[in-house]
């Protein structure tokens, strides 16, 4: 999807940014109409519903207008589709997975020991505690 970040690379490498974002804007024009096409919608239809111009919705469909982000979400819902897809985004399972647990993860065991009582701040505190060696103690001599 288009970003700051890839125009710059675009335009570095086509030297071309405008057309670039035109293209990007054409695409979510496309799914919109492809979307609205799906549920036998005509453009004029969509319009009333979103409460707009038949026209608002032509210009998005033929990328020389962009939806504001309130209506995306709402012909998202509308269409039964993610914004993601209409963004022209890639699916969840065509993106690389990031090391380790997930977020999710870490939430799913947050709430299964909130569910069994555990206190994990405390479990987290002496474990902590327990890794960390007190200066204290004695450390063994270093061998050169």
């Amino acid at each position: 999807m288009f970003s700051a970040e890839t125009t710059g690379q675009k335009a570095a490498l086509t030297g071309n940014w405008r057309s670039e974002f035109i293209a990007e804007r054409r695409n979510v024009g496309e799914r919109l109409k492809l979307a609205r096409g799906r549920v036998s919608l005509t453009q004029a239809q969509l319009a009333k519903i979103l409460g707009i111009t038949r026209g608002a919705v032509a210009q998005w469909e033929t990328g020389v207008g962009v939806p504001a982000t309130e209506r995306l979400v709402i012909v998202a819902d509308l269409f039964d589709v993610s914004l993601d897809w209409l963004l022209g985004r890639p699916r969840q399972t065509d993106r690389p997975k990031p090391a380790g647990p997930s977020i999710a993860d870490d939430l799913r065991l947050l709430e299964e020991a909130r569910r069994l009582g555990v206190d994990l701040p405390r479990i987290v505190a002496e474990a902590s505690r327990a890794s960390t060696p007190c200066p204290t103690e004695a450390q063994p001599p270093v061998t050169a």
